[in-house]
């Protein structure tokens, strides 16, 4: 897949023994939409993995607590599963060659709104301690129900991002 999620906004906090500060990562810019990513809101079921590189999140480590993407679309409601998982790998080999999920890496659960023309926060209900390493994204959409016009920014990047996504399967991130 030649196409990855571009404004993907992380709040990240970085502390120590003596203060919290909250930093805004904002990865990329542009204005081209796919409609496949984070999901592909024309069939009942998605699944997606995206991995941003550590050189394109530009920060070290530290706790994520909420990401955004911003909808070039229009408005949908989406029921969603989040996954982030640091991972050494940078690219994908294949549209097959998944990044393995665990149960445990589970951040979020729930219905998400995507606002047309506008970033949508979703707050992770388990913050994340990102490593500093490469990030993968995992997005598993769970709506069963289909409707058009989700459309979030992308930017070009070579095989960062794969999907699957099927009417009659609801996919298992832990075996895809």
């Amino acid at each position: 897949m030649s196409k990855k999620l571009i404004l993907f906004l992380m709040v990240l906090f970085f502390g120590s023994t003596s203060f919290l500060r909250a930093d805004e990562v904002q990865i990329g810019s542009g204005e081209t939409t796919n409609s496949y990513l984070p999901s592909y809101s024309f069939y009942n079921y998605s699944f997606s993995q995206q991995i941003y590189t550590a050189d394109e999140i530009g920060v070290g480590a530290g706790t994520i607590t909420s990401i955004a993407f911003y909808n070039g679309g229009t408005e949908k409601t989406r029921d969603y599963d989040l996954y982030l998982v640091n991972t050494t790998k940078a690219t994908f080999e294949s549209a097959t060659d998944w990044i393995t999920v665990a149960a445990t890496d589970k951040v979020f659960t729930g219905s998400v709104t995507m606002t047309a023309g506008d970033w949508t926060t979703i707050t992770l209900d388990t913050p994340f301690a990102y490593d500093g390493t490469n990030l993968a994204v995992i997005v598993d959409d769970n709506t069963n129900g289909w409707s058009s016009g989700m459309a979030c920014r992308v930017f070009d990047a070579t095989a960062q991002a794969i999907r699957v996504y099927s009417d009659p399967t609801n996919y298992d991130p832990t075996n895809p």
